[in-house]
């Protein structure tokens, strides 16, 4: 279908399983876990979550930034 041309454009393989993953990738940062559930039509949220359910380095950086914050305040004390 689009394998070919994606292949003769020197993009490699691409399959439907790649769209997933892009869209997993990018729904991190746009949808919360039950809309990328929605989206990529799992019958369960567990699903989603096991496959899909990490954080994008950003929101780990975010996490990590808000942790040092809460520990710096305490340590003020």
């Amino acid at each position: 279908m689009f394998g070919p041309v994606a292949e003769s454009a020197g993009l490699g393989h691409i399959g439907w399983q790649t769209f997933r993953h892009s869209l997993s990738a990018w729904g991190k940062e746009a949808f919360n876990l039950e809309e990328t559930k929605n989206l990529l039509r799992h019958s369960n949220i567990q699903i989603t979550s096991d496959i899909y359910g990490g954080l994008s380095l950003e929101a780990k950086r975010k996490a990590q930034a808000n942790l040092v914050d809460l520990v710096s305040e305490i340590a003020k004390k």
